[in-house]
C-alpha cells in the first residue's frame, strides 16, 4: 500500500491471501497518517480484471451484468449490437479506443457495476470496508502499464473515506 499525502494507492498482496484481511490495519496506518495533511483522505483504487469481465458478460449474453442484461434486453437491437461491438473492440484494444469509447455513461455504469460486486474489485471492497465510498471514475488514470489497459483499460476509481 502507498500513501501520498492524502491519498492512498496500490494495495497488494499475494494469492490466496485476503486482501482485506491483509492490508486492513496498514489502511488505518496509512489513513491516519493522510488526515495529519488535513485534506479530505481518498483513495484511488485499481479495477484488475474490468475488461475480462465485461468480455465474459458479453459473451454469455448479459449474464453477470444487469447493466449488459438491460441493453440485450431493449427493443434498439441493432443500435444496441453496435454498441456491444464497439464495447468489445475497446476492451480488447484499449489504447486505440480509449478517448473515443471508455470515457461515456455506459462504461461508468460498467465500473460502477463491477465495484459493487465485492468477490470483483478488491482494492475497492479493501477500502469500502474501511469507510469509503466510490466518488467518481478517473479515466486513463494508468496507461503506461500494458497489462493494467488489458485488464481495466486504464480505469480506476477514486474513493472518499467517510467514517
Amino acid at each position: 500500500l502507498y500513501a501520498t499525502k492524502n491519498v492512498l494507492i496500490g494495495a497488494w498482496c499475494k494469492q490466496p491471501y485476503s486482501l482485506v484481511e491483509t492490508c486492513a490495519s496498514l489502511v488505518d496506518l496509512a489513513r491516519k497518517h493522510a488526515e495529519t495533511n488535513g485534506e479530505q483522505v481518498q483513495a484511488l483504487a485499481a479495477l484488475h480484471g474490468l475488461c475480462p469481465w465485461i468480455a465474459k458478460c458479453i459473451s454469455n449474453n448479459g449474464e453477470g451484468s444487469l447493466v449488459l442484461s438491460n441493453i440485450l434486453q431493449s427493443d434498439d437491437h441493432e443500435n444496441n449490437k453496435q454498441m456491444l461491438e464497439n464495447l468489445k473492440k475497446a476492451i480488447e484494444s484499449p489504447a486505440e479506443y480509449m478517448t473515443m469509447f471508455l470515457q461515456g455513461p455506459l462504461w461508468e455504469a460498467l465500473v460502477r457495476e463491477f465495484c459493487d460486486q465485492s468477490s470483483l474489485a478488491k482494492e475497492v471492497e479493501l477500502y469500502k470496508s474501511k469507510g469509503a465510498v466510490l466518488v467518481d471514475v478517473v479515466h486513463m488514470a494508468e496507461t503506461t502499464d500494458e497489462s493494467y489497459l488489458k485488464s481495466a483499460a486504464g480505469s480506476m476509481v477514486r474513493m472518499y473515506f467517510v467514517s
